[in-house]
């Protein structure tokens, strides 16, 4: 049997085997401009062995569309990854059926009031949930040191326990925790070799890491350990669990946490904040653009088509 995508061309399965039929599917009521109907995201990751990845993407597809939810998931041999949008009772409905099939895995809402941070809804097979790139051997999950956000603050403040951020470069510019080491890279797959030219596990054997939503945290200190890191300290729930649990008078960040999806940027209560992106490949602009009708369409980063209009301010501290 071919595999089949809409309008019904066939394209072989590299593998041969037979695969269940597809088509788009279409675009919840929510989605409409009219629709006042209070939108939520929800994002969430589990690692766990994945046997049949395609048929776990067929029923995580088909589950979405009938919660009616737009957004990514990634599913992969180590597990599942994803962002998706909708109605409190389709994010029910989906958590719910998520469960089922891979285990507990709670979810993280966030308002977006402007309801469409979404366009589509895309479910993908991937060699990675989050690229980290090849490991010499199976990664260690179990030994995880998840911390909440007053532990988060004590190693904040122990000048002993390097804090760094995992994130790429241009997240790190627009928001971060005061004092967090930047490793300066444009990639997550950048920063193995960032932590075996600056980390030595003899002399620095405990850090504490963070990221937006825990899950490059997570693959992190599992391949940290693997290196003889003892301790690897993750933020629970990376910044926007923090940002969900601290008031703005108690909050340890500063700046905005970049988010990629239509929302760009989160503050404190995961409130939405000003920043815009680049409309061209999707990064942060400069700090000093807002959001409006003359807002520029692109920005300086090498890989951006259009590369000459806007920089990011990259050597501005957030």
């Amino acid at each position: 049997m071919a595999f089949m995508r809409w309008p019904c061309t066939p394209i072989p399965r590299k593998s041969g085997r037979a695969a269940s039929v597809r088509f788009p599917n279409p675009r919840p009521a929510w989605a409409g401009a009219d629709v006042a109907e209070p939108i939520w995201v929800a994002t969430g990751y589990r690692f766990f062995p994945v046997a049949e990845c395609e048929t776990l993407r067929d029923a995580v597809e088909n589950l979405a569309a009938k919660a009616g939810l737009l957004g990514t998931v990634l599913i992969a041999e180590e597990g599942i990854n994803f962002s998706v949008a909708g109605a409190a009772q389709g994010l029910d409905a989906f958590e719910s059926g998520l469960t089922e099939l891979c285990g507990r895995l709670p979810l993280l809402r966030s308002p977006a009031p402007d309801g469409r941070p979404f366009r589509r809804l895309r479910v993908r097979l991937r060699p990675e949930i989050v690229a980290l790139g090849p490991s010499e051997g199976p990664l260690d999950f179990a030994r995880a040191s998840r911390v909440d956000a007053d532990a988060w603050e004590q190693l904040l403040d122990d000048a002993a326990v390097p804090v760094i951020d995992v994130r790429n470069r241009y997240e790190v510019a627009v928001g971060r925790f005061d004092g967090a080491l930047d490793p300066g890279t444009d990639s997550f797959r950048e920063f193995p070799k960032w932590v075996e030219a600056n980390l030595d596990p003899q002399t620095t054997p405990e850090v504490a890491i963070y990221c937006t939503g825990g899950i490059r945290c997570t693959k992190a200190a599992a391949w940290m350990r693997g290196r003889g890191f003892n301790q690897v300290h993750e933020l629970a729930g990376g910044i926007l669990g923090y940002l969900a649990a601290r008031s703005e008078a108690l909050s340890r960040w500063r700046g905005e946490c970049f988010v990629f999806d239509d929302r760009v940027g989160l503050g404190v209560g995961l409130e939405p904040g000003e920043l815009v992106a680049c409309r061209v490949c999707g990064d942060p602009l400069a700090s000093e653009v807002v959001r409006g009708p003359d807002t520029p369409v692109s920005c300086s980063r090498s890989h951006c088509p259009a590369r000459d209009d806007h920089a990011l301010d990259e050597e501005q501290p957030a």
